[in-house]
């Protein structure tokens, strides 16, 4: 006997949260904000290149199936149960208190050290982008850690203000910000391929080819493992926007269409990057391959 199960909306004034405050694209804007596109390949695409060459397309299209998978699910247990407990609550009432404490406790703790690593790398980026700006050596700025820990937590501490202000507020900083990725990504991207097409790209550049989407031309199993592991983690925060369901207009369909079309938007801009930047730049010792560049 198959039992079901109505939608289930606790009482929002309980939890202090304003109901209805966000729509689907709202909810998408802020899934691509909270994966943070651009931050991801960033840190990431140069070790993907290390491990996997020009396959990397492949890796990260591999990526996406368990990605996709994961986004059906919670978009069937949002359907049913709209809470901003997500894995915590579902886990609970599907399993037991001791499954969902787990769950929500790993996705908690993995956000700290997540948080805390990522501040520490904005720390580092910014103290470059002022190096370039004022023509100086970053060199020596970046050897102070107090300085670099103290940009870190500067952002830490703006974007605790952001948040508490309000998800209205948060969620049009956000259209700023992810309007700024794409275009930036998009527009270097595109550069990138018009260089590799007419012959200006650096040394290794290569025109785009189907083989690099071929994952068996990896040849590793163990390169193809790491390469996965690097590409999963690109994709990671999309679920944010299942955490915002209790605020989310329509918060039984809302969130879970908004998780799929976030994790497509970040699908598509990750495999244009990514084969933009091999073919200008290539993947050997002097590309993006190179332990240096990543």
């Amino acid at each position: 006997m198959i039992e079901e199960f109505e939608p289930q909306i606790d009482d929002y004034k309980g939890k202090g949260l304003e109901k209805n405050a966000v729509g689907l694209v709202s909810s998408v804007i802020i899934g691509l904000a909270s994966t943070a596109p651009a931050f991801s390949l960033a840190a990431t695409i140069g070790w993907l290149a290390v491990e996997t060459g020009n396959q990397s397309l492949s890796v990260i299209l591999i990526a996406f199936i368990p990605m996709a998978m994961v986004a059906f699910a919670y978009r069937e247990l949002n359907r049913v149960i709209p809470d901003c407990g997500t894995t915590f609550t579902w886990a609970t009432k599907a399993f037991t208190p001791h499954i969902g404490w787990m769950g929500g406790w790993g996705l908690a703790i993995s956000g700290i050290i997540f948080v805390a690593n990522a501040a520490d790398i904005v720390g580092i980026y910014t103290i470059d982008l002022y190096a370039q700006i004022a023509g100086t050596d970053p060199e020596p700025l970046l050897d102070n850690k107090f300085l670099v820990m103290g940009i870190a937590l500067l952002f830490i501490a703006v974007m605790t203000w952001v948040n508490y202000r309000g998800i209205e507020g948060s969620a049009r900083m956000q259209y700023v910000l992810v309007g700024i990725q794409f275009t930036v990504l998009i527009v270097v991207g595109a550069m990138a391929l018009y260089a590799a097409f007419n012959g200006t790209g650096l040394e290794g550049a290569k025109t785009p080819a189907k083989t690099w989407f071929n994952p068996f031309a990896i040849g590793d199993l163990e390169a193809f493992v790491q390469g996965i592991l690097l590409a999963i983690f690109i994709y990671w925060g999309w679920d944010t926007v299942l955490a915002i369901n209790e605020e989310t207009k329509d918060s039984e369909k809302t969130p879970g269409r908004a998780a799929l079309i976030s994790t497509v938007l970040l699908l598509g801009i990750y495999v244009f990057f990514t084969m933009a930047m091999i073919a200008y730049a290539g993947t050997g010792r002097s590309g993006l391959g190179s332990p240096k560049n990543a």
